[in-house]
C-alpha cells in the first residue's frame, strides 16, 4: 500500500511540476530545459538528501531523461554538491 501511496505522491508532484514549468506558455509548447542557474538554484535549495534527489530528478526530466552536459562541471566540480551536501548533513546529524 505504501508503494501505491508512493507512486501516487510522485505522479502528484510530476504533475506540479510540469504545471509550473509551463505557466504562461500556450498549450503544446514543450518543456525546456532549465537554464545553468535554474539547476544551480535548484540544487542549492535542497535541505536534505532526499530534496537533492527529488531535484535532480527534476532536472533530469527537463534534459529529456539524462541530466545536463554541465552537471558535472557545475555541480561536481564547482564544489556545489559537497557544499550543500554538508549543510544538510549537519542539520541531520
Amino acid at each position: 500500500m505504501s508503494n501505491q501511496h508512493t507512486a501516487l505522491q510522485d505522479l502528484e508532484n510530476d504533475v506540479d511540476y510540469v504545471i509550473q514549468r509551463l505557466k504562461g506558455q500556450p498549450m503544446g509548447t514543450p518543456l525546456t530545459p532549465m537554464s545553468i542557474r535554474e539547476v544551480i538554484t535548484l540544487m542549492k535549495s535542497s535541505r536534505s538528501q532526499f530534496d537533492w534527489d527529488e531535484n535532480a530528478v527534476k532536472v533530469k526530466r527537463s534534459y529529456g531523461g539524462r541530466m545536463p552536459d554541465f552537471w558535472q562541471k557545475e555541480i561536481i566540480e564547482s564544489g556545489l554538491h559537497g557544499a550543500v551536501s554538508a549543510k544538510f548533513n549537519k542539520e541531520t546529524g
